[in-house]
């Protein structure tokens, strides 16, 4: 058993939360400036494995990574390596590994329930990773110029959230995901994968239509936050 508190760990939770959206807000201003999408793959990945070392550490017995966290650490590994290939143009490769990383997010979600092994700390590694993905894909698409300065407000929404929950004392705790944020997400995906390999020349338009569902999400979730109090 853990010798952590259940009021211990998410104190803890919400602490790494926080570092871990400043390092992303800092690293992917740093990406925009370099063009570049794989400096924030690599410190949001090496964020999300040190949250989980510290869950794993916390959780002693046999099965402690389970097979949904499993399926999230290579949808990670996905994402770093989709990072460095997004170094250059866009084509069918990366618009695959970009729809490979979207289909293995439901079949986590789907191994979880299936294994009675849904958790606090699992849905948190999910939707961290789901916000890494978004990014990564944000700063190569946009770095590459495939796509405007727009696609960046999705990526950097999740963090901005978190850290105005920290800082707006109006604001009391986040919202919890929302049908909205799920098909928002997906739309996104969807939108990011086809830009990454345009086959019709108004692929911009989905994006800028998928960006604008984030920010609606994202303000449902504001909202939410400034009546949960």
């Amino acid at each position: 058993m853990s010798g952590r508190s259940p009021m211990t760990e998410d104190k803890a939770a919400a602490r790494w939360t926080r570092l871990h959206a400043f390092l992303l807000i800092a690293a992917g201003a740093w990406c925009v400036l370099a063009h570049q999408a794989w400096p924030a793959a690599l410190i949001g990945a090496g964020s999300l494995l040190f949250a989980l070392g510290a869950e794993l550490r916390a959780r002693p017995g046999p099965a402690r990574l389970g097979a949904a966290n499993a399926v999230t650490l290579l949808r990670i590994a996905l994402v770093v390596l989709l990072s460095w290939w997004l170094r250059q143009t866009p084509g069918p490769r990366e618009a695959l590994v970009i729809v490979l990383v979207f289909a293995l997010d439901g079949l986590d979600g789907w191994l979880a329930r299936r294994s009675g092994t849904v958790s606090a700390f699992g849905a948190r590694f999910d939707m961290e990773s789901d916000a890494l993905f978004v990014l990564v894909c944000a700063l190569g698409l946009h770095a590459r110029g495939r796509l405007g300065a727009y696609v960046l407000v999705p990526g950097f929404l999740r963090y901005l959230y978190v850290l105005a929950l920290c800082l707006a004392p109006r604001l009391a705790r986040e919202a919890p995901r929302s049908r909205l944020g799920r098909y928002a997400f997906s739309l996104m995906i969807v939108s990011i994968a086809v830009s990454a390999w345009p086959l019709f020349a108004q692929h911009a338009l989905l994006a800028m239509l998928a960006s604008a569902a984030i920010v609606a999400s994202f303000a449902r979730s504001v909202y939410w936050s400034l009546r949960a109090v």
